[in-house]
């Protein structure tokens, strides 16, 4: 007797069991997470290094050769392919789908550890991780205004990312066109001569006063006080007036020998809408989660920022 013989001498039966179905493919459904690609682990592994200031053509002799030589030793690989770029280089191991990713990570991690003695002592460490689709962000949002790229750089960094970040199923978020700010200091070369300064005198001057030091514990009735001693300059105002050195009792300060002024790193990328540069921020989701849920959630957030 089939279930078709079944189901016709048993037709209550047959309601329930198709109730049943219908019971637990609605509760699935809720439950279910969406993604634009399926959750499974790829048999790619990445290592990433960075070498500022040298040429494609060094980071393939120096680095990506001694890093394919030693990825090649490891277990089940099939394909390496590797990318030299002015100060990175980025090489990718793809392995047989029956190997165990896991496994393979950490091979790789020995291996590219046993080849970094002998890469360039300035080289630093590598990043090696795996391949994932949820790596990818699932909304970008961009941050203008008629403002100066300092206050905007600020908003993203400081409000906009911080309060994103909290937002349900929000795994990480990424900051694209961002530039840390930092401070330049344009050494005037004539006043340097005339007050008889070394640019290593600024150098020294600089480590020594400009620097935040940890000074251990203090025991307050009872209580653990953590102690800092606070030596960075607050502004520009007080990054001026940093002794560089004395002659003959009188104080040389920087702002005497340099210019000094507010500014940003050097740019390496940008991010524009519709032609205008802004701040852009990459929304990544929690592996596994919904992410038409956690974009909702942005949404939400987003709006929150806007209105307040």
């Amino acid at each position: 007797m089939n279930l078709t013989d079944i189901s016709i001498k048993n037709p209550v039966l047959a309601w329930m069991m198709m109730a049943c179905t219908i019971l637990f493919g609605i509760i699935t459904l809720t439950r279910i997470g969406i993604s634009q690609y399926p959750d499974v682990d790829y048999p790619n592994i990445s290592v990433s290094m960075s070498w500022p200031g040298a040429s494609p053509a060094a980071v393939e002799r120096e680095v990506v050769t001694p890093l394919e030589q030693a990825i090649a030793q490891v277990e089940g690989v099939k394909q390496i392919t590797a990318q030299a770029r002015q100060g990175s280089a980025r090489v990718t191991a793809v392995f047989d789908i029956s190997r165990n990713v896991d496994l393979a990570l950490q091979d790789v991690q020995a291996k590219v550890a046993q080849a970094q003695r002998q890469l360039p002592q300035d080289v630093p460490a590598a990043t090696v991780s795996k391949s994932n689709p949820d790596d990818a962000p699932i909304l970008t949002i961009a941050v203008s205004g008629p403002f100066s790229r300092q206050l905007l750089a600020d908003v993203a960094r400081y409000q906009v990312q911080e309060r994103l970040q909290t937002a349900a199923g929000v795994g990480q978020i990424t900051l694209n066109g961002y530039l840390d700010r930092n401070v330049r200091v344009w050494l005037d070369a004539s006043r340097m001569a005339e007050k008889g300064v070394a640019v290593t005198d600024v150098l020294s001057a600089i480590k020594r006063e400009h620097v935040e030091l940890p000074g251990g514990q203090l025991d307050a009735g009872g209580r653990q006080v953590n102690v800092r001693l606070l030596g960075e300059a607050v502004d520009l105002d007080t990054f001026r007036r940093i002794v560089v050195r004395r002659t003959n009792e009188t104080p040389i300060y920087l702002s005497d020998v340099a210019m000094v002024e507010d500014g940003f790193q050097d740019a390496t990328s940008l991010a524009r809408l519709d032609g205008v540069p802004v701040q852009a921020l990459g929304v990544l989701k929690q592996r596994g989660t919904n992410a038409v849920a956690v974009a909702e959630a942005v949404r939400e957030r987003v709006g929150e920022i806007q209105r307040s």
